[in-house]
């Protein structure tokens, strides 16, 4: 049986299913695949969200300070050693990614990720190297479209990229919505006493890259528009306490981290989805739900605001507390929602994800050999 580890800063609640998929799909094959991680730190152990199922190796971080930078180092190579082929995050700082890429190469090696310098303005340096190591891996694996493209124009080998579609379990999402019912709902504004009131929904880690300052903010000039509106935050972090405030004066509900059940009867209960800072894989889950979301126009969103349309399922406004307000009250206002589950947009599965990341494993694994075909979208293929 052949040995694939993929090396992660650390395990996300939501990406448990992915793996476990993965795993059982791989398996068939004649392939295992582990995953290899330390513990979250900063504003990531904030979240809460770590998960810690048996297929995971943890080994210890360590934080190397150069100056005002912060660069948490996880070195892995003992326990992925001795594998056919491992996949690492597309990080310059990653020692784990440029060891694999550039040092030991007895393995196949992949690189995955958003591959493109979505979410924040690239280091130089950092920047440079993942050139290189797009260049120097076997296999590359994008979340979106544009990531694939930039890996080609980087000098990746167009036959060696594929594009997972980064999702997450939509399956068992869609599910938890259509079982929820109109007494579901009408329980659910009785406990947070929302009486009559328009429910916008904010769900993910509440830390600077949402621009929780920025929802802050937004939240006294949507008081004075339209009181009636209260934001309810299924998620937890290091900035919650910007929120004090508005939760003081009863505009916001704090549910603090939210299961998928949970997380249904929130999106169901709204009109409309709040996140003013980057956009992620909450594209997928106002795809599923149908409520659109309302996000400031900056340029660090994740690539995954690529499966939203604007003016549809997304509406993109200048990032001042005023514009965000009255888009938030606009949207709400124009969205009769009476509860209703069924799906308004096309979405990536997470099945379709791991079919996706499949092909590409086993293509990995083969490269030595004609190329094998995939059922995934490719680029460049």
């Amino acid at each position: 049986m052949k040995q694939v580890w993929v090396v992660q800063p650390y395990v996300p609640d939501y990406r448990v299913p992915f793996f476990e998929l993965l795993i059982d799909a791989l398996r068939t094959d004649d392939i295992a695949l582990r995953v290899v991680c330390s513990e979250p730190t900063g504003s990531q152990a904030a979240r809460g969200d770590a998960a810690r199922p048996p297929w995971v190796t943890t080994r210890p971080a360590r934080t190397l300070r150069l100056g005002r930078r912060s660069i948490v180092l996880t070195y892995t190579r003992k326990v992925w050693a001795k594998a056919d082929a491992v996949i690492v995050p597309l990080m310059g700082s990653s020692l784990d990614a440029n060891v694999a890429v550039f040092l030991q190469r007895r393995r196949k090696v992949g690189v995955w990720g958003h591959i493109a310098p979505y979410t924040a303005p690239p280091n130089p340096v950092d920047a440079f190297i993942e050139r290189q190591l797009i260049r120097g891996s076997d296999e590359v694996f994008a979340y979106t479209p544009s990531g694939a493209a930039y890996a080609i124009d980087h000098g990746a080998d167009p036959a060696a990229v594929t594009t997972v579609m980064n999702s997450i379990d939509t399956r068992s999402l869609a599910s938890a919505l259509d079982r929820v019912s109109t007494a579901d709902i009408e329980a659910f504004r009785t406990r947070l006493q929302l009486n009559s009131r328009t429910v916008a929904a904010y769900i993910g880690g509440l830390d600077e890259s949402k621009r929780i300052d920025l929802l802050e903010s937004a939240l006294d000039d949507l008081w004075e528009i339209d009181p009636g509106i209260c934001v309810v935050i299924g998620g937890t972090g290091d900035a919650a306490s910007r929120l004090s405030r508005a939760e003081a004066r009863g505009q916001v509900r704090l549910l603090g981290r939210v299961d998928v059940e949970q997380k249904a009867l929130l999106l169901r209960s709204a009109s409309v989805i709040v996140n003013p800072g980057r956009v992620g894989l909450i594209a997928v889950d106002a795809l599923v739900s149908g409520r659109p979301l309302v996000t400031a126009d900056w340029p660090y969103h994740a690539p995954e605001i690529e499966y939203l349309n604007e003016g549809d399922s997304v509406f993109r406004v200048p990032g001042n507390p005023s514009a965000l307000a009255r888009v938030i009250a606009d949207v709400s206002s124009q969205e009769t929602f009476d509860g209703a589950a069924g799906t308004r947009w096309d979405y990536p599965s997470l099945e379709a994800m791991v079919e996706h990341f499949a092909d590409g494993v086993r293509r990995m694994l083969q490269s030595d050999s004609a190329p094998i075909a995939s059922s995934g979208p490719r680029i460049g293929a």
